[in-house]
């Protein structure tokens, strides 16, 4: 093996091993993002130095052009899955989604590069433009979830004070999930006489069930009250716990606002906290409504609702 060939190998696990044990994304939208984002490009970058590689071993050297391409993209995409599946060493669970920015960025990177790859026939009229007009359609939607993340950001910014509101699009995307299953839907009669859309919360077993904001619009201060929309469609009683954490907060309960909550069965309720009994929750200090850090909104155990419904949240 050439040196340049090592040189291509080493570089192809370096980019295999970011992709296995790179931390996860956690809470934070824009890292999720990022991070599901980087797949694409790594995967480009994997079949680009496959085809390098293919283009200074004799025997791939010499099979036609569209072989070579064929041939590191399937390199590509099958590294693509079995990193999938490499992942569950570093505790990480595989998804499918990350498989097709895999291959999306695999295909994303050939198609550019045969664009101007001078070993690409420009014999037939009109090929190249062909090839560039799909490399643009494949970057764009290979960036998108950029774009779509930076609205979302846009979007809530603009909507401020409403945290969340699924009527209008606003806020979903910074919610994460323990052990619910969640989707958008227009709130049944009797809670709402409109079309009002909501998200719908179904417990699944275990404990702390519920949704995670951990990048709640930091600041509050010049607002009198949190409001808190929520639904409960269940025949049971639904009790329900939000906590707020801020910048101070050190770990221990006492430490941060915990606000427990009954809402009747077959009955919406409108939460009105003011901003005053949040800032005195901590013993020993006052919350800091200028740094807001983590909201979290959760079903207590001794519930027997097995459902509920978000439909907002705002400042007042």
């Amino acid at each position: 093996m050439t040196p340049r060939l090592w040189v291509y190998l080493v570089a192809i696990v370096v980019l295999l091993g970011a992709v296995v044990f790179s931390p996860s994304g956690g809470g934070y939208l824009w890292l999720r993002t990022l991070h599901d984002f980087a797949h694409g490009p790594i995967f480009g970058a994997v079949a680009i130095i496959t085809l390098m590689g293919c283009r200074n071993l004799a025997r791939c050297a010499h099979r036609p052009v569209g072989s070579q391409y064929l041939f590191a993209f399937i390199v590509a995409v099958t590294l693509g899955a079995l990193s999938e599946l490499a992942q569950i060493i570093s505790n990480r669970d595989p998804t499918w989604t990350d498989l097709a920015m895999d291959v999306l960025g695999a295909a994303t990177f050939l198609l550019v590069f045969a664009a101007f790859d001078q070993k690409v026939s420009s014999n037939k009229k009109g090929a190249k433009l062909l090839l560039a007009l799909a490399a643009i359609v494949a970057l764009a939607v290979l960036v998108s979830p950029l774009i779509s993340t930076a609205l979302a950001y846009t979007t809530r910014s603009r909507a401020f004070p409403i945290i969340v509101d699924f009527s209008r699009d606003v806020g979903a995307e910074f919610l994460t999930t323990r052990l619910v299953s969640t989707r958008i839907e227009t709130l049944p009669e009797p809670l709402s006489g409109t079309t009002e859309r909501a998200m719908y919360i179904e417990f699944q077993p275990g404990r702390w069930q519920g949704i995670d904001m951990r990048e709640a619009p930091r600041n509050w201060l010049g607002f009198r009250a949190l409001v808190l929309d929520v639904a409960n469609p269940t025949e049971e009683e639904l009790k329900i716990v939000l906590r707020i954490d801020d910048r101070g907060y050190n770990g221990p309960y006492h430490d941060r606002y915990n606000g427990r909550f009954d809402i009747a069965p077959q009955s919406r309720s409108i939460i009105r906290i003011p901003l005053t009994e949040i800032e005195s929750a901590p013993k020993g200090r006052s919350f800091n409504l200028s740094n807001i850090t983590r909201v979290l909104l959760f079903r207590q155990h001794e519930s027997k609702a097995s459902a509920m419904y978000l439909v907002g949240m705002r400042l007042e």
